[in-house]
Order: structure tokens, then C-alpha cells, then sequence
């Protein structure tokens, strides 16, 4: 798990709550594109939409370290590619 995007992460724990992209979006109150966005490396959720996918997708305190270095880490991605534009 170490090695995934954070869009493999965000699907992962999607998919072990057995919810779908719509159920997701509904529960979180953000559309079914956002999410696939965010599952495809697309676009970096908002803090705000990270505390809302911790409670969603009933991830562990231990668990949510991974997700916000991912969260980080794609943050840092997104900036220089715009750089780099």
C-alpha cells in the first residue's frame, strides 16, 4: 500500500467499504466526477474533503497517516507540473 497514488488509496478503502463512486460522492456530498477525479490522480481532494473520506471510508487512525502523505505527496505532483508548464 506504501506505493500507491493517492487515487489507488482513495479506491481501495472505497472498495473494501464495499461502497460505488455514487454511494461515495453522496455520503461525502460532492459529485460522482469528483470522485472519480480523485481516483484517477486527476485532481487532489481539499483538506476539508479529506477529513469527509476519513469518516466515510472508515479509515483508522493508524491507516490515516498513509492517506495524508499521500494526499501530500500528489499535492507536491500537482505544483510541479504547473511549474513545469
Amino acid at each position: 500500500m506504501r506505493d500507491c497514488t493517492l487515487g489507488q488509496l482513495i479506491r481501495f478503502y472505497r472498495e473494501r467499504e464495499q461502497l460505488t463512486i455514487k454511494e461515495l460522492a453522496d455520503i461525502i456530498r460532492v459529485s460522482e466526477l469528483k470522485v472519480l477525479h480523485w481516483e484517477n490522480d486527476e485532481t487532489v481532494p481539499k483538506p476539508i474533503m479529506v477529513a469527509r473520506l476519513l469518516g466515510a471510508l472508515r479509515i483508522s487512525d493508524a491507516e490515516a497517516p498513509l492517506l495524508f502523505t499521500a494526499v501530500e505527496q500528489a499535492s507536491r505532483d500537482k505544483q510541479e507540473q504547473k511549474e513545469a508548464a
